[in-house]
C-alpha cells in the first residue's frame, strides 16, 4: 500500500506586543492543528515551536485540502498525581482565540503556510501606562490566567457575607485588637512593630544605639484632606524584646492642607515618661497610621504582589522546557488576577487608599515606583532577629533555610535539564532586566551586578549573561528561586493574613487621619469618617477570609511533595514562635498570591 500524500502545514507564533520595536517569538510552545469538520474534529498534528517561533506539521492531503483548519496554542501547567509523581498538563492559552483557516488550498510544493500568528501570551502593559512592569489586560480576552473556580466561588460567598454585614444582618467578626484589653499599651505597640502586619525594618543609630523606624512623606504629593506628618519611632533593647522610648512627629509647614511641595517644620519629640498619657496614646496612633499606609502600599502591595508580577511575566513568557518553570509557576497562580482587582479595590480612584489616606491615585504610583527602584533579588536574605521576641524575623530565617534546602535538592535532581535548557534562562534574564525600572541610586541597598539596557541602568541585575550554565549564573538562578518562593508564600501570607488584626478595628489604626489628633481638644474617636471606617473593615476582611490555596492543603495538586514534606517535618519547630498571639502553624502558609 502506497503512503498517503502529505501536506506540510507551517506558521510562526509571535507575541502580540513588541519590546523596543522588535517582535518576540513564542518559543518552545505547543501548537495543535485540527481539522474542523461539520460534526467531528480531528487532530492533524501537535508540535512545539522552535527558538524563532516557527512550527511545521505534516498531515495527509485528504485531511487538509478543501478542509477547515484551526490552530490551537497550549501552555504547560504543573500537576502531581496521588503518588506525588509529576503529571504536567497542557492547557489552552486563555487569551487567544484559535486561528481558523477555511477551504485550504495547498501550494504546488504541497505546503500550506498559516503565516504569522500573533497571540496575547503574557504580554506587558505599555511602559507609558504602567508604573511598574505589569501584565497587559487585553481588550477582548482580559488576562492570561484567571483565578481557580473554587477560589472564585469562595470570593462570591465572602462578598455576599460582606453585604449582609453592611446591612447589619450578620455581625462583623471582631479583630484581635477588639478582643484585647491592652491594645493601646506600649508593649503591644512594640509587638506590632516587631511582628505585626508590617514587620518593621529597624535601623540602628550609631551614636545612640537606638533602633528607629522612620516613615517619611517628603516629596510625596498629598490630597490636602488628611493629616500625614513624618513619624519616627525610637526603640531600645529591653531583655527579651524592645521598648519604645520616644516618637518624633514632623508636620508640614502651613498644616496638612498646605501645598504638596511644602517643607516640613521642626520635629516634636514625645516620650512615654514626659507626655500626658492621653496625648501619648494619640501620638502612637499617628505613628500607627503611617505604619498601616506604608505597610499596605509598600510592604504588602509593592513588595509582594507587584514585585512577584514583574518576575512571573518573563518566566511565563520564556520558560517551557526548563524545570525551573515547574519549581516556580504553581506559586504564581492567580497573582495577575488579584493584582488586576487591586487596581480598583485598593489603588483606583475610588479605592481604599486614595479615599482613606493622604495618597492620591498619582502619588500612590509615584511612591510604589520609587520603592520598586530599590527592590532586587540579588544578595537578598531575611534580616537577623533583634531579640528573642522578634518572631517574624526568627520564622523568616527558618523558612529561608527550608526553602534553600528545597531549591538545592530540586536543582540537584534536575541539574541536566536545567543546564540543557539554559537558553531559556538567558532569554528570561535578558527580558527581566530590560523590563525592570531604571535604577535609582538613592534607593540602593546592594548596588552590585546591575547593567545598562536601552539607555538606563536597570534595577534588577541579570541572572546570567552567558549562553551556557556557568557557576555564577547557576548560583544566581538558585538565589532568585529562593527569593521568589519566600516572597510568594511566607512573606505574603504573613502580611496579608495579619491585615484584619489592625484594619478590622478602625479605633486602633486606619490608613489616614482627617485631622491632627495630637491636639487634645480634637476627637480621637471620630478622626476617620464612618464610610472610610466601613471600607477598612470590609476590605481587610475580604482580603483575609479567602482561604484557598495553601501549601500543605495543596487543593490543586500542583505543590511539589518534597516542599510539603519539609514543611511537615518542621511543623513543631515553627510552632515555637507566634503569629497574632498564637503558635505559628505552617498549614496557614499560602501557596501563591491569590488574595
Amino acid at each position: 500500500m502506497s503512503k498517503p500524500k502529505m501536506i506540510t502545514i507551517t506558521g510562526q507564533l509571535l507575541h502580540e506586543g513588541q519590546i523596543d520595536g522588535e517582535d518576540k517569538p513564542i518559543r518552545n510552545t505547543t501548537v495543535k492543528v485540527m481539522n474542523e469538520g461539520f460534526f467531528f474534529s480531528s487532530v492533524l498534528g501537535q508540535v512545539e515551536t522552535d527558538v524563532d517561533g516557527f512550527f511545521s506539521i505534516a498531515a495527509p492531503e485528504k485531511s487538509v485540502k478543501g478542509c477547515d483548519l484551526k490552530v490551537f496554542i497550549y501552555l504547560p501547567e504543573v500537576r502531581y498525581d496521588k503518588k506525588g509523581c509529576n503529571k504536567d498538563e497542557l492547557v489552552p492559552l486563555r487569551s487567544y482565540v484559535p486561528r481558523r483557516y477555511s477551504n485550504i488550498t495547498p501550494t504546488e510544493k504541497d505546503e500550506f503556510n498559516c503565516g504569522v500568528i500573533r497571540a496575547a501570551c503574557w504580554e506587558y502593559r505599555s511602559e507609558a501606562s504602567s508604573y511598574t512592569p505589569r501584565h497587559m489586560v487585553h481588550e477582548y480576552f482580559g488576562i492570561c490566567q484567571e483565578q481557580r473556580t473554587p477560589r472564585l466561588l469562595m470570593k462570591r460567598a465572602i462578598q455576599l457575607n460582606m453585604i449582609l454585614m453592611k446591612a447589619g444582618i450578620v455581625e462583623r467578626p471582631l479583630s484581635l485588637t477588639h478582643k484585647m484589653t491592652d491594645m493601646h499599651s506600649d508593649e503591644y505597640f512594640v509587638e506590632m512593630a516587631l511582628n505585626g502586619f508590617n514587620p518593621c525594618d529597624f535601623v540602628k543609630e550609631p551614636k545612640t544605639g537606638l533602633y528607629t523606624v522612620d516613615y517619611k512623606w517628603n516629596g510625596v504629593r498629598q490630597d490636602g484632606a488628611h493629616y500625614s506628618p513624618n513619624t519616627k519611632a525610637f526603640f531600645k533593647k529591653d531583655g527579651q524584646t524592645l521598648k519604645i522610648v520616644g516618637i518624633e512627629i514632623t508636620a508640614r509647614r502651613g498644616g496638612f492642607t498646605a501645598a504638596a511641595d511644602a517643607e516640613y517644620g521642626e520635629p516634636v519629640y514625645y516620650t512615654p515618661e514626659d507626655t500626658d498619657p492621653e496625648l501619648w496614646m494619640r501620638v502612637k496612633r499617628v505613628w500607627r497610621t503611617n505604619y498601616f499606609i506604608f505597610g499596605e502600599g509598600l510592604t504588602h502591595l509593592a513588595a509582594t504582589h507587584l514585585n512577584v508580577e514583574q518576575y512571573l511575566l518573563p518566566i511565563h513568557r520564556n520558560l517551557r522546557k526548563n524545570p525551573v518553570l515547574r519549581l516556580l509557576s504553581p506559586h504564581f497562580y492567580g497573582t495577575v488576577a488579584i493584582n488586576f482587582g487591586a487596581d480598583n479595590l485598593l489603588t483606583g480612584g475610588t479605592g481604599l487608599v486614595p479615599l482613606g489616606s493622604a495618597l492620591t491615585r498619582d502619588s500612590i504610583c509615584e511612591v510604589i515606583r520609587g520603592y520598586f527602584k530599590g527592590l532586587t533579588w540579588k544578595d537578598w536574605k531575611p534580616e537577623d532577629p533583634l531579640c528573642p521576641k522578634h518572631d517574624f524575623a526568627h520564622l523568616s530565617k527558618r523558612y529561608w533555610k527550608l526553602v534553600s534546602r528545597y531549591v538545592d535538592d530540586f536543582f540537584s535532581q534536575n541539574d541536566a535539564a536545567i543546564r540543557g535548557n539554559w537558553c531559556e534562562i538567558k532569554n528570561m534574564s535578558d527580558e527581566l532586566v530590560r523590563m525592570s525600572l531604571p535604577f535609582d541610586p538613592a534607593s540602593d541597598t546592594e548596588g552590585s551586578g546591575r547593567v545598562k539596557v536601552a539607555g538606563y541602568l536597570r534595577t534588577i541585575a541579570p541572572i546570567t549573561q552567558s549562553e551556557t550554565a556557568d557557576d555564577n549564573g547557576y548560583e544566581n538562578l538558585k538565589q532568585i528561586c529562593r527569593y521568589l518562593l519566600f516572597i510568594a508564600t511566607f512573606k505574603h501570607s504573613w502580611v496579608n493574613d495579619m491585615q484584619y488584626v489592625i484594619g478590622g478595628n478602625p479605633e486602633y489604626a486606619t490608613l489616614g487621619l482627617d485631622y491632627d489628633i495630637t491636639k487634645l481638644d480634637s476627637s480621637y474617636e471620630n478622626c476617620t469618617a464612618p464610610l472610610i471606617k466601613d471600607l477598612h473593615v470590609l476590605n481587610t476582611y475580604a482580603l483575609t477570609q479567602v482561604k484557598y490555596g495553601y501549601l500543605l492543603a495543596d487543593e490543586e495538586h500542583d505543590i511539589n511533595p518534597a516542599l510539603k514534606k519539609l514543611l511537615f517535618e518542621q511543623k513543631d519547630a515553627f510552632s515555637k514562635y507566634k503569629f497574632a498571639g498564637r503558635p505559628y502553624d505552617v498549614s496557614n502558609i499560602r501557596s501563591c498570591i491569590n488574595v
